[in-house]
Formats: structure tokens, C-alpha cells, sequence
């Protein structure tokens, strides 16, 4: 029987909050509910290139964290302003929709008519204020999202610098009237208020008792090895500097630039930067094609986990690279 743990991380340092989180994911057993808030930083999906969705500079000259997040998905900005989410389930007892209204109903208990729309956003008084991600590990998967509540929509478009053919594409004052921080909903509303309801909705969905406490966490030395080794140069940088980002698309699924090295005029390696949800795809794809460009390329066996979603994912970028 998997035992349920309430988490709520006494630390703003996004690198220890991530590492946390990971430590979770890659446990064998557990149910978790993990609430935390990062000081300003930018959190790029696992499969974006820092050098162009960021401006390093700018961040680096106001103390602004870069990490990079486990699971797809674009650039996001976080701050103090902003409560972020993590269910970290095992997969008997995994459910995207039943974890997010978990979401809605712990804001509908607050007076905040919350919905779920599609497949990554929650919305109240029909706009976003829920961005969500997923991740599936051995044992368990992972669904997280940011709950904004008073963020610095300013600092988010003054560190980030996507491709603009993504604002040609949404519109960029459109985007910014489809968000919303609660507290124009709820001005009265607190994170500390925010955190007991969404506790409270979890235990009330999963019959969990009050005498299973919220843990404060901290100081982990498991979690602080991690954070050092993903807030190194190596994991956030080192993948791609080498590399020439010349070839972009838009797919159904996300954006992608396609980045090669090259050796001789030949192609030596290939990997994508994107804001899709299929990371597991995307590294397939990198793997196959670094080992096949230029030769006659073998049927690629696919892993059982592998989902028709994630088919289409590796078939388009192989694509994408056969056409460059």
C-alpha cells in the first residue's frame, strides 16, 4: 500500500525545489503532493536551447536562475508570486484529470470559479492561470503546473526571447488578456490560504487524514547532491554550444528549431529544441538519428511506453532533418 506524503519546500532555490522533485519521481514507492515556490528564475522545458529562448545577460544582471525542468513544454517564469504543484503518482494511481480538479476544487473552495480546458491549462473566469507538464518515470509519473497568483508578467517578456514566428502565430497582446493572477480575481487571497485549500482538497479527493501532516522540507542532503549537479554549466549549457540551430518548423505538438553539428560539411549529431510535451520522443529521436545520419537507417524499435502521440513526434522531426 503506497503511502501519501504532504510536502511543502521551506526553500525558494529553484535548483533544490527541481532536484526534489526528480528525487520523488525516481522513488519506488509513495504518493506525493509537493507545493513550492521558486525566487525569480526561468524554468525552460528539457528539450530548449538557453542561448536562444533566454536573454542570459539580462538575467544574469538581476540575479534572475536559470533551470531546466524534467519534463517538455515552453520557458516559464517563476517568482514568488507564483505556486507551483507537483503530484508525483505511481502509475496504477495516475490520473491527469482527477489531479486537476483536485485544482479547480481547491480554488472553487476559495470563491474562484476554476476549469480545466484542454489538455495543459486551467482557467478561472475563463482565462489561464495554470500551465501544466507531465514526465513518466519507471514507477511513478509526474503532472505539474504553476498556480499564478501575483507574478511579474513584465519580468516574463523581458528575460525571454523565443522565436517570433510564435507571436506571429498567438498575438502578442492576445496572450497576455488570455492570462490571469488570481489575486485580480481574489485580491484578499494569500499563498499561505492558497496552500491549506489545495491540501485540503487533495485530502478530502484521496481520503487521506489529518493525521498525515504536511512536511517541511529542507537541507535534504539526497536533494542537495542533485541541485548541484543540475545547476551546473554542464547540464544547463554544455549540449548546446556546438551546435548550428538553422531549421525550424511547427508541428501540431509544439515548435521546434533543429540543431546539428557538423564535421567535415557532414552531419555528425542532431538534437531539437522545443517546447513540446514529448520529451521521451524527442531524445529517441536525437539518439536515432546521431547513429543513422548518412547511412541507410534501420526500422527504429520503438519502447513499449511509447504512445501513437509519441510516434508522430519522432516521425516529424526525422523528417524534418531527411528535408534539411
Amino acid at each position: 500500500m503506497n503511502e501519501f506524503r504532504l510536502l511543502s519546500s521551506v526553500s525558494n532555490n529553484p535548483y533544490f525545489n527541481l532536484a526534489a522533485e526528480s528525487c520523488m519521481v525516481d522513488s519506488d514507492s509513495g504518493v506525493y503532493f509537493f507545493l513550492w515556490m521558486n525566487a525569480p528564475t526561468v524554468v525552460i522545458g528539457y528539450n530548449q536551447n538557453p542561448f536562444s529562448e533566454c536573454d542570459l545577460d539580462k538575467m544574469r544582471q538581476k540575479n534572475v536562475f536559470l533551470a531546466r525542468r524534467r519534463t517538455g513544454g515552453g520557458a516559464v517564469f517563476h517568482d514568488v508570486g507564483n505556486l507551483n504543484f507537483s503530484f508525483v503518482m505511481p502509475h496504477e494511481l495516475y490520473d491527469v484529470k482527477r489531479q486537476s480538479t483536485i485544482i479547480c476544487n481547491a480554488l472553487k473552495s476559495l470563491g474562484i470559479d476554476a476549469e480545466i480546458s484542454g489538455r495543459n491549462d486551467l482557467l478561472a473566469d475563463g482565462r489561464k492561470f495554470s500551465g501544466n507538464a507531465y514526465y513518466k518515470g519507471k514507477t511513478h509519473r509526474l503532472h505539474h503546473g504553476t498556480i499564478m497568483l501575483n507574478v511579474d508578467f513584465n519580468a516574463l517578456s523581458g528575460y525571454l526571447t523565443p522565436d517570433p514566428s510564435k507571436y506571429l502565430k498567438k498575438g502578442v497582446s492576445s496572450v497576455r488578456s488570455r492570462v490571469v493572477n488570481l489575486c485580480e480575481l481574489k485580491p484578499e487571497l494569500t499563498i499561505r490560504e492558497l496552500k491549506n485549500a489545495l491540501f485540503s482538497a487533495f485530502r478530502k479527493e484521496y481520503g487521506v487524514s489529518e493525521g498525515v501532516k504536511v512536511e517541511a522540507i529542507a537541507n535534504e542532503p539526497t536533494y542537495n547532491a542533485l541541485a548541484k549537479e543540475i545547476s551546473s554549466d554542464e547540464y544547463l549549457y554544455k549540449k548546446w554550444q556546438d551546435f548550428s540551430c538553422d531549421t525550424a518548423a511547427d508541428f501540431s505538438w509544439g515548435h521546434v528549431k533543429a540543431c546539428v553539428k557538423t564535421n567535415g560539411g557532414k552531419i555528425e549529431q542532431v538534437i531539437f529544441s522545443t517546447d513540446g510535451l514529448f520529451p521521451a520522443a524527442v531524445d529517441f529521436a536525437e539518439k536515432y538519428l546521431s547513429t543513422s545520419v548518412g547511412s541507410v537507417a534501420e526500422k527504429p524499435t520503438f519502447p513499449e511506453s511509447f504512445t501513437e502521440d509519441d510516434k508522430k513526434v519522432f516521425f516529424d522531426l526525422t523528417d524534418l532533418i531527411i528535408r534539411r
